[in-house]
């Protein structure tokens, strides 16, 4: 958690102006991080919750994604939105667009990339987490309850699936994970 704030505040504060195309990005990217740092403190709070530990990997990784497109106008300059080019100045790259028009159009286009990556991940997460269900069929387990009315009764559990018993909720059950 300490990474991520640590991570933020350089974003926030360093030494470009935050204007223009290049801060456009380092906002979505301070956005990654913000997510990235509330996943980790929930996972702080709820070490045990299979959910949190999915969804700040799923973070960290768009984290990665977004620094490599960030990157990839520095590394392929023909990446840079039409009516924008890269130009050195005070000895590092940086995108400038000439007009107030290519400066929306490029902002417009990064939010759609942002939009479209962040799409993609949800999707790929989404499938990984239903493929890994199928491939892993639900280990069943009984879980003993606390006795009710002096009876100890044992409800059949499944870990991806749907709950046998009577504490069903929608037929569906968070996912549990024994360590």
């Amino acid at each position: 958690a300490v990474v991520f704030a640590q991570e933020l505040l350089v974003f926030r504060f360093h030494s470009t102006d935050h204007a223009g195309f290049e801060g456009h990005f380092h906002w979505l990217l301070q956005l990654v991080v913000a997510a990235c740092l509330v996943m980790a403190l929930l996972g702080i709070a709820f070490p045990r919750s299979f959910v949190v530990g999915l969804v700040r990997s799923a973070c960290v990784t768009f984290h990665g994604v977004w620094l490599i497109v960030i990157g990839a106008m520095v590394w392929a300059p023909s990446r840079v939105p039409k009516g924008c080019s890269l130009v050195e100045e005070d000895g590092r790259n940086t995108v400038r667009c000439h007009s107030e028009a290519s400066m929306h159009r490029a902002k417009a286009l990064a939010n759609l990339q942002f939009g479209w990556y962040l799409s993609f991940m949800t999707v790929f997460v989404v499938v990984l987490y239903v493929n890994v269900c199928r491939m892993y069929p639900a280990e069943t387990a009984y879980v003993r309850l606390p006795p009710e009315a002096g009876e100890e009764e044992e409800h059949l559990k499944r870990k991806c699936g749907v709950v046998s018993g009577d504490d069903d909720v929608q037929g569906f059950t968070p996912l549990e994970i024994e360590v």
